[in-house]
């Protein structure tokens, strides 16, 4: 299992602001474009907040360990 966060800690900058603005997305839907809530968007949302974190735990553990 810390591999796999040593492994998604390392990847560029570039990626991982992409890859955080995309697992965000979500929360850009609800709360600046106003989209109704449903079960799924909810789910989506969830799942998308812990990618978001997962990846700034990486790159901080990764950090920690250069």
């Amino acid at each position: 299992m810390k591999d796999l966060f040593i492994g998604l800690g390392k990847i560029s900058f570039g990626n991982y602001l992409l890859l955080s603005l995309i697992s965000l997305a979500p929360l850009i839907h609800i709360f600046i474009i106003k989209t109704e809530l449903n079960p799924l968007r909810i789910f989506l949302t969830f799942i998308g907040i812990l990618f978001a974190i997962t990846l700034f735990f990486s790159r901080v553990y990764a950090r920690g360990k250069e």
